[in-house]
Protein backbone atom coordinates (compact mmCIF):
# COMPACT_ATOMS: atom_id res chain seq x y z
CA UNK A 1 0.00 0.00 0.00
CA UNK A 2 1.24 3.36 -1.18
CA UNK A 3 1.94 5.98 1.77
CA UNK A 4 0.04 8.87 1.51
CA UNK A 5 2.28 12.42 1.78
CA UNK A 6 1.91 15.79 0.67
CA UNK A 7 3.61 17.08 -2.74
CA UNK A 8 5.88 19.83 -3.05
CA UNK A 9 4.94 23.35 -3.68
CA UNK A 10 2.88 24.53 -5.11
CA UNK A 11 0.16 21.85 -4.06
CA UNK A 12 0.69 22.25 -0.38
CA UNK A 13 -0.52 25.65 -0.20
CA UNK A 14 -2.41 26.06 2.92
CA UNK A 15 -5.08 28.35 1.51
CA UNK A 16 -6.77 25.22 -0.37
CA UNK A 17 -10.11 24.05 0.68
CA UNK A 18 -9.42 20.27 -0.99
CA UNK A 19 -7.35 17.78 -1.16
CA UNK A 20 -6.84 15.26 -4.22
CA UNK A 21 -5.21 11.92 -3.10
CA UNK A 22 -3.87 10.08 -6.16
CA UNK A 23 -2.97 6.18 -6.30
CA UNK A 24 0.20 5.88 -5.47
CA UNK A 25 0.22 8.22 -2.34
CA UNK A 26 0.99 11.92 -3.17
CA UNK A 27 -1.99 14.28 -1.99
CA UNK A 28 -2.50 17.78 -3.83
CA UNK A 29 -4.14 20.98 -2.26
CA UNK A 30 -6.73 22.32 -4.87
CA UNK A 31 -9.01 25.24 -4.86
CA UNK A 32 -12.32 23.90 -5.42
CA UNK A 33 -13.66 27.08 -7.92
CA UNK A 34 -10.94 25.57 -10.38
CA UNK A 35 -12.17 22.48 -10.39
CA UNK A 36 -15.39 23.05 -10.46
CA UNK A 37 -14.51 25.83 -13.51
CA UNK A 38 -12.89 22.86 -15.51
CA UNK A 39 -14.82 19.57 -14.91
CA UNK A 40 -18.40 19.34 -14.69
CA UNK A 41 -17.92 16.07 -12.50
CA UNK A 42 -16.23 18.45 -9.73
CA UNK A 43 -19.05 20.99 -10.23
CA UNK A 44 -21.65 17.67 -9.63
CA UNK A 45 -19.98 16.66 -6.79
CA UNK A 46 -19.12 19.54 -4.36
CA UNK A 47 -23.19 20.81 -5.52
CA UNK A 48 -24.09 18.15 -3.59
CA UNK A 49 -24.50 18.24 0.38
CA UNK A 50 -21.73 16.08 1.28
CA UNK A 51 -18.81 14.10 -0.88
CA UNK A 52 -18.73 10.61 -0.47
CA UNK A 53 -20.83 7.98 0.13
CA UNK A 54 -19.46 6.28 3.64
CA UNK A 55 -20.86 7.13 6.75
CA UNK A 56 -17.18 9.04 7.89
CA UNK A 57 -15.55 11.73 5.34
CA UNK A 58 -11.98 11.71 5.62
CA UNK A 59 -10.39 15.05 5.98
CA UNK A 60 -6.87 16.41 6.46
CA UNK A 61 -5.75 20.05 7.65
CA UNK A 62 -9.51 20.76 7.73
CA UNK A 63 -9.86 20.29 4.28
CA UNK A 64 -11.94 17.28 2.88
CA UNK A 65 -10.28 14.21 1.06
CA UNK A 66 -10.70 13.12 -2.14
CA UNK A 67 -9.60 9.38 -3.41
CA UNK A 68 -8.51 9.55 -6.93
CA UNK A 69 -7.58 6.31 -9.24
CA UNK A 70 -4.69 8.15 -11.13
CA UNK A 71 -0.89 8.31 -10.42
CA UNK A 72 0.27 11.22 -9.13
CA UNK A 73 2.00 11.97 -12.17
CA UNK A 74 -1.14 12.16 -14.17
CA UNK A 75 -2.98 14.54 -11.12
CA UNK A 76 -0.34 16.41 -11.15
CA UNK A 77 -0.70 17.21 -14.91
CA UNK A 78 -4.25 17.82 -14.38
CA UNK A 79 -3.94 20.38 -12.09
CA UNK A 80 -1.15 22.27 -14.16
CA UNK A 81 -3.62 22.27 -17.42
CA UNK A 82 -5.98 23.67 -15.25
CA UNK A 83 -4.35 26.39 -13.15
CA UNK A 84 -2.63 27.26 -16.56
CA UNK A 85 0.99 26.63 -15.20
CA UNK A 86 3.74 25.72 -17.74
CA UNK A 87 2.70 22.27 -18.57
CA UNK A 88 5.28 20.22 -20.53
CA UNK A 89 3.78 17.65 -22.80
CA UNK A 90 6.84 17.45 -25.10
CA UNK A 91 7.91 15.06 -23.61
CA UNK A 92 4.81 12.36 -23.13
CA UNK A 93 4.46 9.45 -25.64
CA UNK A 94 1.22 8.04 -26.62
CA UNK A 95 0.49 6.32 -23.63
CA UNK A 96 0.73 9.03 -21.67
CA UNK A 97 -1.22 11.31 -23.28
CA UNK A 98 -3.87 8.59 -23.08
CA UNK A 99 -3.63 8.60 -19.83
CA UNK A 100 -3.82 12.30 -19.26
CA UNK A 101 -6.69 12.23 -22.07
CA UNK A 102 -8.94 9.33 -20.11
CA UNK A 103 -8.85 11.40 -17.00
CA UNK A 104 -9.65 14.55 -18.39
CA UNK A 105 -12.73 12.67 -19.95
CA UNK A 106 -13.56 10.52 -16.72
CA UNK A 107 -13.91 14.15 -15.06
CA UNK A 108 -15.90 15.35 -17.72
CA UNK A 109 -13.68 18.41 -18.58
CA UNK A 110 -15.53 21.41 -20.18
CA UNK A 111 -12.90 22.48 -22.52
CA UNK A 112 -9.55 20.28 -23.84
CA UNK A 113 -6.66 22.38 -23.15
CA UNK A 114 -4.97 23.64 -26.36
CA UNK A 115 -1.41 22.21 -25.22
CA UNK A 116 -3.26 18.46 -25.25
CA UNK A 117 -4.35 19.02 -28.90
CA UNK A 118 -1.28 20.18 -30.24
CA UNK A 119 0.84 17.26 -28.37
CA UNK A 120 -1.57 14.93 -29.98
CA UNK A 121 -1.36 16.42 -33.29
CA UNK A 122 2.60 16.60 -32.84
CA UNK A 123 2.05 12.58 -32.27
CA UNK A 124 0.29 11.66 -35.36
CA UNK A 125 3.53 12.66 -37.04
CA UNK A 126 5.04 9.75 -35.80
CA UNK A 127 1.85 6.98 -34.95
CA UNK A 128 -0.97 8.25 -36.81
CA UNK A 129 -2.88 5.07 -36.80
CA UNK A 130 -2.70 5.25 -32.79
CA UNK A 131 -3.18 8.69 -32.39
CA UNK A 132 -6.38 7.93 -34.90
CA UNK A 133 -7.91 5.28 -32.73
CA UNK A 134 -7.00 7.58 -29.09
CA UNK A 135 -8.44 10.74 -30.60
CA UNK A 136 -11.67 8.98 -32.12
CA UNK A 137 -12.04 7.38 -28.14
CA UNK A 138 -11.91 10.51 -27.13
CA UNK A 139 -14.06 12.15 -29.62
CA UNK A 140 -11.24 15.08 -30.31
CA UNK A 141 -12.11 14.97 -34.06
CA UNK A 142 -9.45 18.13 -35.07
CA UNK A 143 -6.93 15.27 -33.87
CA UNK A 144 -8.46 12.70 -35.97
CA UNK A 145 -8.40 15.08 -38.91
CA UNK A 146 -4.54 15.61 -38.62
CA UNK A 147 -3.71 11.67 -37.70
CA UNK A 148 -6.02 10.71 -41.03
CA UNK A 149 -3.98 12.91 -42.97
CA UNK A 150 -0.82 11.81 -41.22
CA UNK A 151 -1.71 8.09 -41.96
CA UNK A 152 -1.42 8.66 -45.68
CA UNK A 153 2.50 8.48 -45.20
CA UNK A 154 2.08 4.68 -44.32
CA UNK A 155 1.44 2.08 -46.97
CA UNK A 156 -0.15 -0.62 -44.69
CA UNK A 157 -2.81 0.80 -42.31
CA UNK A 158 -2.68 -0.24 -39.31
CA UNK A 159 0.23 -2.69 -39.93
CA UNK A 160 2.34 -1.86 -36.76
CA UNK A 161 -0.46 -1.40 -34.27
CA UNK A 162 -1.06 -4.68 -31.75
CA UNK A 163 -4.45 -6.26 -31.14
CA UNK A 164 -4.74 -4.83 -27.44
CA UNK A 165 -5.02 -1.46 -28.93
CA UNK A 166 -6.79 -2.05 -32.01
CA UNK A 167 -10.04 -0.64 -30.74
CA UNK A 168 -11.75 1.19 -33.29
CA UNK A 169 -15.24 0.69 -34.63
CA UNK A 170 -16.33 -0.18 -37.71
CA UNK A 171 -17.54 2.78 -38.88
CA UNK A 172 -14.65 4.58 -37.72
CA UNK A 173 -12.10 2.45 -40.02
CA UNK A 174 -14.66 3.09 -42.83
CA UNK A 175 -13.96 6.60 -42.58
CA UNK A 176 -10.34 6.29 -42.48
CA UNK A 177 -10.38 4.18 -45.51
CA UNK A 178 -12.59 6.24 -47.56
CA UNK A 179 -10.50 8.98 -47.24
CA UNK A 180 -7.50 7.18 -48.03
CA UNK A 181 -8.67 6.05 -51.15
CA UNK A 182 -10.13 9.39 -51.89
CA UNK A 183 -6.71 10.95 -51.07
CA UNK A 184 -5.41 8.07 -53.68
CA UNK A 185 -7.83 8.56 -56.68
CA UNK A 186 -7.45 12.24 -56.85
CA UNK A 187 -3.50 11.68 -56.40
CA UNK A 188 -3.48 9.30 -59.48
CA UNK A 189 -5.74 11.92 -61.52
CA UNK A 190 -3.37 14.80 -60.57
CA UNK A 191 -0.02 12.38 -62.05
CA UNK A 192 -2.10 11.24 -65.50
CA UNK A 193 -3.12 14.80 -66.06
CA UNK A 194 -1.65 17.31 -66.51
CA UNK A 195 -3.95 20.22 -67.42
CA UNK A 196 -4.13 21.69 -64.05
CA UNK A 197 -0.62 22.93 -64.19
CA UNK A 198 -1.56 25.31 -66.96
CA UNK A 199 -4.30 27.24 -64.95
CA UNK A 200 -1.41 28.17 -62.35
CA UNK A 201 0.27 30.84 -64.91
CA UNK A 202 -0.98 33.28 -66.95
CA UNK A 203 -2.17 32.70 -70.93
CA UNK A 204 1.35 33.26 -72.81
CA UNK A 205 2.55 35.65 -74.80
CA UNK A 206 2.80 38.97 -72.91
CA UNK A 207 4.48 41.02 -70.63
CA UNK A 208 3.67 40.99 -67.19
CA UNK A 209 4.76 43.46 -64.31
CA UNK A 210 3.59 41.43 -61.85
CA UNK A 211 5.50 37.95 -60.95
CA UNK A 212 9.71 38.24 -60.68
CA UNK A 213 11.56 36.36 -63.29
CA UNK A 214 11.92 32.23 -62.87
CA UNK A 215 15.05 32.33 -63.49
CA UNK A 216 17.01 35.23 -62.12
CA UNK A 217 13.77 36.07 -59.38
CA UNK A 218 14.45 40.14 -60.84
CA UNK A 219 11.02 42.52 -61.17
CA UNK A 220 10.36 44.47 -64.38
CA UNK A 221 8.97 43.42 -67.48
CA UNK A 222 8.58 39.89 -68.23
CA UNK A 223 7.28 37.44 -70.65
CA UNK A 224 6.74 33.80 -71.74
CA UNK A 225 9.30 32.11 -73.65
CA UNK A 226 9.40 28.25 -75.01
CA UNK A 227 10.70 27.50 -77.94
CA UNK A 228 9.12 24.08 -77.62
CA UNK A 229 6.08 23.67 -75.70
CA UNK A 230 3.46 26.87 -74.77
CA UNK A 231 2.01 25.18 -72.00
CA UNK A 232 5.39 24.92 -69.52
CA UNK A 233 6.41 28.01 -70.59
CA UNK A 234 8.82 30.07 -68.56
CA UNK A 235 8.32 33.82 -67.25
CA UNK A 236 11.41 35.21 -67.77
CA UNK A 237 12.88 38.54 -68.10
CA UNK A 238 14.30 40.38 -71.11
CA UNK A 239 18.01 39.08 -70.09
CA UNK A 240 17.43 35.77 -69.34
CA UNK A 241 14.77 35.35 -72.66
CA UNK A 242 18.30 36.65 -74.42
CA UNK A 243 20.49 34.05 -72.88
CA UNK A 244 18.21 31.37 -73.57
CA UNK A 245 17.54 31.94 -77.06
CA UNK A 246 21.44 32.46 -77.39
CA UNK A 247 21.97 29.13 -76.08
CA UNK A 248 18.86 26.52 -77.69
CA UNK A 249 19.94 28.35 -81.19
Amino acid sequence: MSISHASDAPWDNASADIILRSSDGPYFKADRLLLIRAFQAFEDMFSCAEIGVSEEQETKDGCIVIELSESSDTVERLLRLIYCMNTRLDDLDSAAMLDLCVALDKYCVKFYPRAVLDRFTALADKEPELVYIHACRLRLYEVARAAATASLRVPRLFGTVSLSELNISARQYHALVAYRTDCLEKAVGIVKDFAWMGKLKPTPPGLHSDRSCDACYKTGPRAWLDPVRLDLALLLCTTCAIRLLNFIT
